[in-house]
C-alpha cells in the first residue's frame, strides 16, 4: 500500500463499476470507511447467483489484488477485450458508434425518469455554514 498508482487503479475501478451496474450494489460495504477498507484489503467479493460465471470471472480479474496480474493491465487492453464476457462485442463497431445497444428503455419523452429509482427528498434546506468573521481576511474590504 501507499505506493501510488497508475493505470492499474482504472482497471480496478472498472471492476467496481461493472459489479455495481450488474447487481445494483457495491462489492465492498461496511459500517465505516475503515471496515470497507479492511474488506477491500481482504479482496473477498460475494456475487449473486444470477450473474453469469464469465461476468464473475471478468470482475474478479479486474479486482485482482496484485496489479501486475490484473485483467487489462497485465497484457494491456487487448487482454480485457478478449475476455469471454466481452466476446459478443465488436469493438470496431463500438468505436465507430455503429453497434446497437443491447437494451433501449421505453420512455415517454426526454424528461421521463421512470427507469430510475425514486429517493425521498431531503427535509428542509441545508443550513448556511457558520463563518468565523474574526478570521475573515476580507472583513471590511
Amino acid at each position: 500500500m501507499n505506493k501510488g498508482y497508475s493505470l492499474e487503479v482504472d482497471w480496478w475501478a472498472l471492476g467496481i463499476l461493472i459489479y455495481e451496474m450488474l447487481t445494483g450494489e457495491l462489492p465492498f460495504t461496511g459500517s465505516s470507511p475503515q471496515v470497507i477498507y479492511q474488506k477491500i484489503l481482504l479482496g473477498r467479493v460475494n456475487f449473486p447467483a444470477f450473474l453469469e460465471q464469465s461476468a464473475v470471472c471478468f470482475i474478479l480479474g479486474l479486482l485482482e489484488q496484485n496489479p501486475g496480474k490484473r485483467v487489462g493491465f497485465k497484457d494491456g487492453q487487448g487482454n480485457a477485450k478478449a475476455h469471454e464476457w466481452l466476446g459478443s462485442i465488436d469493438f470496431n463497431l463500438l468505436i465507430m458508434k455503429e453497434m446497437p445497444p443491447p437494451w433501449v428503455p421505453e420512455v415517454q419523452d426526454d424528461f421521463d425518469t421512470s427507469c430510475f429509482k425514486t429517493y425521498p427528498e431531503s427535509a428542509g434546506e441545508c443550513p448556511a455554514p457558520k463563518l468565523n468573521t474574526a478570521r475573515d481576511p476580507f472583513s471590511g474590504f
